[in-house]
């Protein structure tokens, strides 16, 4: 009865409230809070007031009875504090209201990729709350601060951007700015600096800063004995003030725009390092240990150990599966699904915290219970560690083992390059063609020593440097423009109209699930295959001046073509999931039985074949024989290509046997286009037949079924430098009747071995090589 009461009135206070807020907004001036040190430049007075609801809630948990979670439930689903134009906010609508206001916002379209529902996180707060008399205040708070309110605080920051963009500054609700919202609904209106509190995200992280120590030793409660606040709390709110700085700034061009979306990023990088250290803290904290600061109740958190790990599990999931999708996998099984294995997931995380936006340094060491967490050392960390080797009298850092290649250099960096993709993908996959684009334009993962961040456009755009003769094949097809690989992706990505292919096509009109397949497949098999091969050549032309050593800070030019052929996700040992050249290869043996290595790490023979080719040039060019690792490209291409050509043709059969869907023509075309240049430049015919069945836009695809496209590519297998051998015979068991790769077809002739200068230039070599 009591409980009622006090709720009544509330509700009534509230709407008093409302009532009193909305008079005066229309007959005097705004008063703009201070949350912290920051000063609002609009009222969100009344925003702020959503951590009272939480407040509300944790007071109506803390009754321990079946009333005080269905009143909790209430106030969570219709609000109690919180006035807003159209009645009272909820904490409810902020897990809700993805569909109809987050689409192509960053952190959105990351959590539906991962595989969530819409609402999957207010689902999972509902669940938390639910539990009647069982739920208890910690977990109630960190399932409301951070499935709910984050996700929205992330969103009126892009909102902020969003408005900032188009000149309306001041156009959001009412006249108050998106990015003073966010900010008071990250801190709440009862947040004291420093101290610890349930209510909303700043308290929560008050609340365990003082057991991690970061920055040589000092606590992150206070780094510089200056904030008297957690290290997280300072950064995010030091990142809130530039924030506020360039919206109210006279000039909103595109350096300022770049800017403050990476503020955003750093702020959603911070707050996901503190969930990393809530983690840490949950598993390791235990009633012997020094007590924590009121209110958490120490016992409480020690019982609801597993509650509060799956609650941070699945607020971090979609973050780690952009980074990686096999630790993402060990976040799902280990934290979301069970409890378990704090070591290896704890390892997994580690292992991507460059990813996510911080390092070890920054999360520090966990101390102060009777189980502490040491600090990680970045540098251990995969593939950055680093051993140093002395050759001759020159000392040399050399990077971790790459899918089996013990590289001859530092290229960590460089391999980092493929969780660009990944991201790209999930963004794709989404729809969300903005945050695609801007990964592929301005990159995110691999920095080089000047500070640069590589970028996939870059490598696109790369062919003007590309003096090799395959290159000058692919610019011939292509008009001779020496961007067409970035001028394709562009259209794809943001849906314009391309040249490229000749007649004019627009890819607005395409099928999102086909766009993503197109723009991805492109940059893995067509961008990322160029600039191996760029690589490979810059390494013969630096041997040949005698500087094989010279590529840029000292990184051997042979090492980045593999490292990037390979990437970063496939581990040292080829396990992992692959996001380039040497995942297709592994992926097209599972459909090419004769190719499959089932003995080996990559479980492909076209790799082992690779790598041994790959350790070869290495050594010749350690030892200045810069013509016999020449002499290895050719068969490095053909091998190359191998793969690219199983997957036309498996995709051409698919399309024509009865699953003609925008997907499939569409891998299937990205898969053509990645090579058609070189099979036109052995044979045109047979170039114009694979050209007018497989092309997405043709007007009947697979027009002349399966087997004239399966003859026009292997009539070119010879010029190719190519074999039946190495292709094999389609047999994935999805459809009967798969044309076998043809001898009658497999060599084109001395002629049209000719067009293709150097693919073939050891053609007998390369057949007596492989024992296929």
């Amino acid at each position: 009865h009591q409980l009622a009461s006090s709720t009544n009135k509330n509700l009534k206070i509230s709407t008093m409230k409302f009532a009193l807020f909305a008079g005066l907004v229309a007959a005097a001036s705004a008063t703009n809070p201070t949350f912290i040190d920051y000063q609002c430049t609009s009222d969100v007075t009344e925003h702020g007031e959503i951590d009272l609801d939480v407040a509300a809630i944790l007071t109506a948990v803390n009754l321990g009875t079946d009333a005080g979670v269905t009143t909790a439930v209430d106030i969570y689903t219709n609000g109690q504090n919180s006035a807003k134009s159209s009645g009272l906010r909820n904490l409810k609508g902020f897990a809700t209201s993805g569909e109809a206001k987050m689409i192509g916002e960053f952190q959105y379209s990351l959590f539906r990729a991962a595989g969530n529902a819409a609402d999957d996180m207010d689902t999972m707060t509902v669940a938390t709350l639910g539990t009647a008399a069982g739920v208890k205040q910690e977990e109630a708070a960190m399932s409301i601060n951070f499935r709910n309110t984050y996700i929205y605080t992330l969103h009126e920051l892009l909102d902020a951007y969003a408005d900032r963009s188009v000149g309306t500054t001041t156009d959001n609700d009412n006249a108050v700015k998106a990015w003073d919202e966010g900010v008071a609904f990250y801190v709440g209106s009862t947040a004291t600096k420093g101290v610890c509190s349930l209510n909303s995200i700043y308290g929560m992280f008050e609340c365990f800063g003082q057991h991690f120590t970061s920055n040589g030793g000092a606590t992150s409660q206070d780094t510089d004995n200056i904030s008297a606040q957690s290290d997280i709390n300072a950064f995010v709110m030091g990142k809130f003030a530039e924030g506020k700085a360039i919206i109210d700034g006279s000039t909103f061009g595109d350096t300022e725009k770049e800017n403050l979306l990476k503020i955003t990023d750093e702020i959603n990088s911070a707050i996901v390092k503190g969930l990393v250290q809530m983690y840490i803290w949950v598993q390791k904290t235990t009633t012997s240990g020094v007590a924590q600061l009121s209110p958490i109740v120490v016992a409480d958190l020690v019982a609801q150990k597993t509650k509060l790990t799956k609650v941070i599990g699945s607020v971090i999931h979609h973050e780690v599966n952009a980074c990686d999708t096999d630790s993402a996998a060990l976040v799902e099984a280990n934290m979301i699904a069970a409890d378990q294995n704090f070591d290896a997931t704890l390892g997994a995380l580690q292992k991507n915290y460059k990813c996510l936006g911080f390092n070890c340094i920054s999360v520090g060491a966990f101390f102060g219970a009777s189980s502490g967490v040491s600090m990680c050392d970045d540098g251990a960390q995969y593939p950055d560690q680093v051993e140093t080797i002395t050759d001759n009298g020159n000392t040399y850092a050399i990077s971790a083992v790459n899918y089996g290649y013990t590289p001859g250099s530092e290229v960590a960096a460089h391999a980092l390059l493929d969780k660009d993709l990944l991201r790209i993908g999930l963004y794709m996959g989404q729809a969300d063609y903005a945050n695609a684009y801007r990964t592929y334009s301005k990159g995110r993962n691999s920095v080089k020593g000047s500070g640069v961040v590589r970028n996939y456009q870059a490598f696109s755009k790369g062919a003007s440097k590309m003096a090799f003769s395959e290159m000058d094949t692919y610019k011939a097809y292509f008009g001779n423009d020496a961007e067409f690989n970035d001028k394709f992706i562009t259209a794809v990505i943001l849906g314009q109209t391309d040249t490229t292919m000749g007649a004019a096509v627009d890819y607005s009109t395409v099928a999102a699930d086909a766009r993503k397949e197109i723009a991805v497949k492109s940059i893995q098999y067509a961008t990322t295959f160029h600039y191996v091969l760029r690589e490979f050549y810059d390494a013969i032309d630096d041997c040949k001046i005698g500087n094989q050593a010279a590529n840029q800070d000292g990184v051997h030019a042979w090492d980045e073509g593999v490292v990037f052929w390979a990437g970063s996700l496939e581990g040292a040992d080829g396990s992992g999931t692959g996001q380039v050249l040497a995942a297709l290869a592994e992926k097209r043996a599972g459909n090419y039985p004769e190719t499959k290595d089932t003995t080996k790490m990559g479980s492909s023979v076209i790799n082992d074949s690779l790598m041994a080719d790959f350790n070869a040039g290495k050594t010749y060019l350690q030892a200045g024989s810069c013509t016999e690792a020449e002499a290895l490209i050719p068969g490095i291409v053909s091998k190359m290509i191998t793969p690219i050509i199983q997957s036309a043709q498996r995709y051409a059969y698919y399309v024509g046997n009865g699953s003609n869907t925008d997907k499939k023509r569409a891998e299937g075309y990205a898969f053509m286009r990645a090579v058609l240049p070189l099979v036109n430049a052995c044979d045109a015919t047979s170039a114009d037949t694979i050209k007018s069945n497989q092309d997405y836009f043709a007007p009947t695809a697979m027009h002349e079924g399966s087997d004239a496209v399966f003859e026009a590519y292997q009539r070119t297998l010879g010029c190719l430098g190519v074999t039946c051998a190495m292709v094999g015979d389609l047999d994935d068991g999805a459809y009967p009747g798969r044309p076998a790769c043809t001898t009658d077809f497999e060599f084109g002739g001395p002629a049209a071995a000719a067009k293709v200068k150097g693919v073939v230039t050891a053609l007998a070599l390369l057949v007596g090589a492989f024992l296929w």
